[in-house]
C-alpha cells in the first residue's frame, strides 16, 4: 500500500500528471459536488473548496473514501478539528476521492421530527380549510 502511495507521489510530481484533481465532497457542506483542487491537497482543502461545513454538519464524522486499484475501498474517518489543526498529515487526496460529511445527531433528530410532523400538520391545515 505504501508502494502505491509512493508511485502516485512520483507520478503527481512528474510532467505527466495534471496540476489539479477532482474530489467529490458530499453531505453537509455548503456546495456539495465535485471540487477541482490542487493535486496533493489535504482533505481540508476539498471541504473548504465546497464552501465549508453547513450548520448541520457533524464535526466528528468526516470520511474519506477511495477506490483502490484492486477494487477494494480505502476508508478513513476524521474529526474536523484534526483536519483544521493539521494533525492529519501525509494523506494527500487523489483524483476521484470522495469526502463524506455526515449530519450531526441534532440535525438527524430534527429531520426525523420534521418528517413525522409534516403530514400531521398538513392534515390539520386541510381540516381547517373544510371547516
Amino acid at each position: 500500500d505504501s508502494n502505491l502511495e509512493f508511485q502516485n507521489k512520483i507520478i503527481s510530481n512528474s510532467n505527466l500528471a495534471s496540476s489539479t484533481i477532482r474530489v467529490n465532497v458530499i453531505g453537509e457542506v455548503i456546495k456539495p459536488g465535485f471540487q477541482e483542487i490542487k493535486a496533493d491537497s489535504q482533505p481540508i482543502n476539498a471541504i473548504l473548496s465546497a464552501g465549508g461545513l453547513s450548520r448541520f454538519a457533524s464535526k466528528k464524522n468526516i470520511k474519506l473514501l477511495r477506490l483502490k486499484d484492486d477494487g477494494t475501498v480505502f476508508s478513513r474517518n476524521f474529526k474536523f478539528a484534526d483536519l483544521v489543526s493539521g494533525k492529519i498529515i501525509n494523506l494527500n487526496l487523489l483524483d476521484k476521492d470522495i469526502i463524506v460529511v455526515d449530519s450531526s445527531a441534532w440535525a438527524k433528530t430534527k429531520r426525523n421530527i420534521s418528517d413525522v410532523s409534516a403530514p400531521i400538520l398538513s392534515g390539520n391545515q386541510l381540516f381547517r380549510i373544510f371547516n
